[in-house]
């Protein structure tokens, strides 16, 4: 196991490295910084002297190389907008990122795994039927839409819920409604695929000839092998759920990293977005991590050597 998490370790450090260098690339060639912080009408020396104290004249290896060097001691250079470190920039504002992302995932599971569990052990009945047809629903709504509609109805007309900010319990609930029903679809989908492959196994027939009650049979049995490419799934939806939560942060006005980063990107605040970036796709690897080791004790068959 120790083998197998310093192999995984080094392959996400060679992924995070290829991140930095698409990112940095990318940006680079998409917008000028200097052009967006000077006025229309600023003269050419105005913006060389702007180009020159921002060392963008440098050539581009140059850059890349400072830049490299700077994140390896954890320093993604200042916000050209705030001025301020870049990397505490992005990090003042993650906590509210992994509220939602984390309060849409317990949404979603909260709603799929009774909702597939139950469609998968009901069988082409009405509990079936109408699990898939919210599933469906669910994921073919756009989640622009759903926070919308949620802000219309919920906080316009009833006044249930604050319309936009992040404060209380209450002002997470919509946003995280809006975030968590596109994985909840794909979730209770995957779950009830899984169990009724599961249901119809040898052993679980064996246990009911021996009188096993059927429920303890569903959630001991069937659900915990059926789980694999449950958990595979949610690993994946929280790392979307992460990197995914940009429209419905500015839809409520969530302070979240997804929304600064949006700014940044409109105006070219070039160490603000790769300090996201790299913040995001890292987390996103160590939950891929957390998710193969899980692997193990749901299945003992699987070992890592």
């Amino acid at each position: 196991m120790q083998k197998y998490i310093i192999h995984r370790c080094l392959q996400s450090i060679i992924v995070l490295k290829g991140v930095l260098i698409l990112v940095f690339l990318i940006l680079h060639v998409t917008g000028d910084p200097a052009m967006m912080m000077l006025p229309p009408d600023a003269d050419e020396l105005t913006y060389e002297t702007l180009r020159k104290q921002l060392q963008l004249d440098d050539p581009f290896l140059v850059q890349y190389g400072r830049f490299f060097m700077g994140v390896m001691r954890g320093d993604f250079g200042n916000s050209l907008l705030h001025e301020v470190p870049a990397l505490t920039l992005v990090l003042s504002h993650m906590p509210a990122t992994l509220e939602l992302a984390l309060g849409a995932l317990v949404v979603s599971l909260f709603i799929s795994l009774p909702a597939g569990v139950l469609a998968a052990v009901k069988r082409e009945t009405f509990y079936d039927y109408s699990s898939m047809g919210v599933a469906l629903l669910g994921q073919s709504a756009p989640r622009f839409w759903l926070g919308l509609m949620f802000i219309l109805f919920l906080s316009v007309y009833l006044d249930l819920f604050p319309v936009s900010g992040r404060g209380t319990i209450r002002h997470l609930i919509l946003p995280a409604f809006a975030t968590g029903l596109y994985s909840t679809a794909r979730i209770t989908r995957m779950v009830r695929s899984g169990m009724l492959e599961v249901l119809n196994q040898d052993y679980i027939r064996t246990a009911r000839s021996k009188g096993v009650v059927e429920r303890g049979i569903v959630l001991r049995h069937a659900l915990k092998n059926a789980s694999i490419p449950v958990v595979t799934l949610v690993g994946m939806e929280l790392g979307i759920l992460l990197g995914g939560t940009v429209v419905i942060e500015t839809v409520f006005a969530w302070p979240g990293v997804g929304r600064l980063t949006v700014q940044a990107i409109h105006n070219s605040d070039f160490p603000v977005v790769e300090a996201a970036i790299f913040l995001l796709a890292a987390i996103f690897v160590f939950v891929n991590l957390v998710v193969d080791l899980i692997y193990a004790y749901l299945d003992p068959r699987i070992s890592y050597g």
